[in-house]
């Protein structure tokens, strides 16, 4: 193989387990950078059976750093949710303006339907590293939306920002009802000047509430 996975998340749904992994060259062979999806159908785990384990991969070229959402109450045969914040196929590198949303059908199969949706938000930089207390090496941080969870057609998603010239932890929700996402709300954790909030993960209660942890 050209290439191999840098890292992983894994989330899941009624129908299946996902897991989406970085695809980066190794050295001297060609450049293909772009995520992959692996799905795992949950009936063929869940049976006991090792021998029916069914599972497809399927490369996302253009995308990288694919985030997949937990579907809290999804039915089976709902689409399945994913968002991103990087491309290379649109100049290259992180959006600074607008979040990718992916809406998977046809989920069970060697060739899935991704359907791509680009959703404007406010603008930010690249998050600059978080300093420790105490002196020493930074944190490393980055664009990299980090936490995604959906329920009753509310997609909310987390990622670190660059405002001001600190990290940011900064969480969205969008409405997924219609044809086409639309983004409902947004926010950024900002406790003051000079201090950095960073890699936060977000879910969804069933009243609708919703709930952040951060660094």
């Amino acid at each position: 193989s050209a290439s191999g996975p840098s890292s992983a998340d894994r989330c899941w749904d009624a129908d299946a387990i996902y897991l989406t992994g970085n695809m980066v060259p190794w050295p001297g062979t060609a450049k293909d950078v772009h995520a992959s999806v692996l799905t795992i159908d949950k009936a063929s785990v869940l049976d006991g059976n090792n021998d029916t384990i069914t599972c497809y991969q399927v490369d996302l070229p253009g995308l990288f750093v694919v985030q997949p959402a937990v579907m809290h109450g999804a039915k089976p045969g709902d689409p399945m949710y994913f968002a991103a914040s990087w491309r290379s196929d649109k100049g290259g590198g992180w959006n600074h303006g607008d979040v990718e949303i992916l809406r998977m059908t046809d989920k069970l199969s060697a060739a899935p339907t991704f359907t791509e949706y680009d959703i404007p938000v406010a603008k930010f930089a690249t998050p600059p590293d978080p300093t420790q207390p105490e002196p020493g090496q930074p944190f490393y941080t980055d664009e990299t939306m980090s936490s995604v969870a959906w329920r009753d057609n509310h997609l909310v998603a987390a990622q670190t920002v660059g405002t001001d010239k600190v990290a940011r932890a900064r969480w969205y929700e969008f409405d997924t009802s219609a044809a086409v996402p639309a983004l409902t709300q947004s926010g950024q954790i900002d406790p003051g000047a000079g201090v950095h909030t960073w890699c936060p993960s977000i879910d969804i209660a069933p009243n609708g509430d919703l709930g952040m942890a951060y660094l």
